[in-house]
């Protein structure tokens, strides 16, 4: 529920949609259980009256539809869905006596389950300004803020591990990973040869001693540096 929360379109509309449903499930206006052990795939809505018998009447309808726009067919571009409608007591009774089955084998969804889901996720919450800020620096610059300037070991012993030139080894690697290949440019000084060295040896460790070929390329009086 999480991932769908995140995935979802960021409207307000859609946010109250979630409260809403959120909301119905510790009310118990909605009650959800979870069969642990069988994979569920069916989609069977059963409408019975109060007290359901061979007299009352009932329906069952099962098929290809979901709960949304395209398998109720609110949009033009909704998608075909083939569904039956079963009206019969004997086919009737089988839903509801295969429903009833599974839901006493199911495990309660609980209020707790959906305050925790929404303690995880940003619905219903209101945050900082120097949150959402820390939010942007980690949605832009990714694990690169996680880097622990402990992992870079392998500097000689009179080399310095400046901080600069390790967010540097970090996120030029997450670079090559992403677009096979970055530029490495600074003024002169500033260490591009260790952080290129650096780079380069992460990248032949992860990807096999085997597997990499590195060519260097230098203008001829830097051959002993």
């Amino acid at each position: 529920m999480r991932q769908d929360i995140r995935e979802a379109e960021y409207s307000k509309e859609v946010e109250d949609g979630i409260m809403l449903f959120m909301e119905d499930i510790i009310d118990k206006k909605i009650h959800i259980k979870v069969h642990k052990t069988k994979k569920l795939h069916a989609k069977i809505y059963i409408f019975l009256p109060k007290n359901f018998n061979e007299y009352s009447g009932g329906e069952v309808i099962t098929g290809s539809s979901n709960l949304t726009d395209a398998g109720l067919g609110i949009k033009n571009e909704g998608n075909y869905e083939f569904n039956v409608a079963l009206r019969d007591y004997e086919e009737v009774a089988f839903a509801e006596s295969e429903f009833q089955k599974l839901w006493e084998e199911g495990e309660d969804v609980l209020p707790i389950d959906v305050n925790r889901v929404k303690d995880g996720s940003h619905i219903g919450q209101l945050y900082k300004p120097f949150e959402i800020y820390i939010k942007l620096l980690i949605e832009y610059f990714g694990k690169n803020i996680e880097y622990d300037p402990d992992s870079v070991g392998d500097l000689p012993k009179n080399f310095k591990k400046l901080t600069y030139q390790i967010d540097a080894v970090n996120q030029g690697y997450s670079m090559l990973l992403e677009h096979n290949g970055f530029m490495l440019a600074d003024v002169v000084g500033l260490g591009k040869t260790i952080i290129a060295t650096l780079v380069a040896k992460r990248f032949l460790i992860s990807n096999g001693t085997l597997n990499t070929k590195i060519l260097i390329v230098y203008p001829p009086h830097l051959e002993q540096n």
